[in-house]
């Protein structure tokens, strides 16, 4: 499938602000950037990387070399620490969608000749920022973002409109926007994680351009459903809970009573998984397998769940209790749903969404 450049582009456009009011940032605690940011923990780095990976799997790319998401049903893992690493090259490994910035693709990329298009995902690095708890320099500088437009470049100037994530809010939460960065191009050296690097160089600020994610060499394929697109887009600002210590302690897999006290062959499970994701699994002829997903929200302890098929809006309140034994369920709060009780035993399910639904 050809490379979604413009879809890419149109989709940060429709969902993300454009704007350098951080108050209007798309933000963590809202549906959409909580799903954006699914495998983020609130404290721990930013979320720069996460933008990049989020469009992968929203177009369809299911190589687990180069997403860095956890996607149950596609088996696709979350590694920690590898947002950006995933498109760099290590000492082992060069992915095929790396476009090191030489001589050429700096000043092609100045003038506007070549170097990354829309679409892009763009690695800017500088030197290595001051910890204020260690007092050294040894905080990596490095930020990913999204090439949208290059709205100008003469040679020596570029204006490059992007999608960026990493972005705190007025509140201080990780949040993401649109806005035109300027970049010039420099013949001296700058210091990049502390070693001097020759010019040419494109510069942002501090930090200069070391290379892109071409994504014309990414694979990809089938997306999620365009109805569990919709229903995330139509919730995208949604505030909802997504404090680590209230969400976590619910995910898990459910075995589902159905309503009315009908008891089916065999009965269905419940996934619920970070970023706002429900999964209902059934079981046909062998395994069970994910039959539909869903947008769950947290309130309090009541959980809200809105399916992408026919099946009504479903409510639980949340409860563990601990006599005889320890039970988490989750008690019905509307006829369209029966209780939810959490298992040990897990169902027989294809290997790649056993392997991949952990939420520790």
């Amino acid at each position: 499938m050809a490379a979604p450049r413009d879809a890419i582009a149109a989709l940060c456009k429709q969902l993300l602000p454009e704007t350098k009011d951080k108050s209007q940032f798309i933000h963590w605690h809202e549906v959409g950037f909580d799903n954006i940011a699914k495998d983020y923990g609130q404290g721990f780095g930013t979320t720069c990387g996460f933008l990049p990976h989020w469009l992968l799997w929203r177009f369809g790319c299911r190589d687990n070399t180069l997403v860095n998401r956890s996607s149950p049903p596609e088996g696709l893992t979350y590694r920690v620490g590898w947002n950006i690493s995933m498109f760099t090259p290590n000492q082992t490994r060069t992915p095929p969608s790396w476009m090191t910035m030489n001589e050429q693709r700096t000043r092609d990329a100045a003038s506007g000749r070549g170097g990354p298009k829309p679409g892009d995902f763009v690695v800017v690095r500088g030197d290595y920022w001051l910890n204020k708890s260690t007092g050294k320099r040894d905080l990596d500088s490095q930020h990913i973002f999204v090439l949208l437009d290059v709205e100008g470049a003469n040679g020596k100037t570029v204006n490059w409109r992007v999608a960026q994530a990493g972005q705190p809010n007025t509140a201080g939460q990780e949040g993401a926007h649109i806005t035109t960065l300027t970049g010039e191009l420099t013949e001296d050296e700058v210091v990049e994680a502390g070693a001097k690097v020759k010019g040419p160089n494109l510069v942002f600020g501090e930090r200069r351009v070391i290379g892109y994610c071409d994504i014309d060499q990414v694979g990809f394929g089938a997306g999620p459903s365009p109805k569990l697109t919709q229903l995330f887009d139509s919730r995208f600002r949604t505030s909802t809970t997504n404090d680590v210590n209230a969400v976590n302690a619910w995910f898990g897999w459910y075995e589902m009573a159905s309503p009315g006290g009908f008891v089916p062959l065999n009965k269905p499970y419940l996934l619920l998984h970070r970023g706002h994701e429900a999964f209902k699994l059934e079981k046909g002829i062998g395994p069970y397998f994910c039959t539909a997903r869903g947008l769950w929200t947290l309130t309090g302890k009541t959980i809200d769940i809105e399916w992408e098929d026919s099946t009504a809006d479903q409510s639980w309140t949340m409860a563990t209790t601990y006599v005889p034994k320890m039970k988490t369920a989750g008690i019905p709060n509307n006829g369209n749903s029966g209780e939810i009780v959490r298992v040990a035993q897990l169902p027989q399910a294809p290997p790649e969404l056993m392997s991949s639904w952990r939420v520790e």
